[in-house]
C-alpha cells in the first residue's frame, strides 16, 4: 500500500489527535504562565515569615557566638599571664 492510499482512512483521525496534543500543550504553555505570573508578584506571607524566623535566630546565635568569643579571649588572656 501507498502512503497516499492511506491518508485519506487516517485523516479523521488526524483532525481529534491534533486537536487533543495541542490541547496539551496550551495546558503546559497556561501553566507555565502562571507560574511566572506568582513568581513575579513576588514572596507570599509564609515566605516572609520563615526568613524572619530565620533571621531572628540567626541573631541569636551571633549573640551566642559573641559571648563565647569574649569567654575564650579571656581564657586566653588567663593562660598567656600564666609563667611558663
Amino acid at each position: 500500500m501507498n502512503m497516499w492510499e492511506i491518508l485519506p482512512s487516517l485523516t479523521p483521525m488526524l483532525v481529534p489527535m491534533s486537536a487533543i496534543i495541542g490541547g496539551v500543550v496550551y495546558m503546559i504553555m497556561r501553566s507555565e504562565h502562571k507560574t511566572r505570573i506568582e513568581i513575579a508578584r513576588g514572596p507570599d506571607d509564609k515566605l516572609n515569615r520563615l526568613t524572619e524566623e530565620n533571621i531572628a535566630i540567626n541573631r541569636q546565635l551571633y549573640a551566642r557566638l559573641e559571648t563565647i568569643e569574649q569567654r575564650l579571649a579571656g581564657v586566653e588572656k588567663l593562660l598567656k599571664e600564666i609563667p611558663q
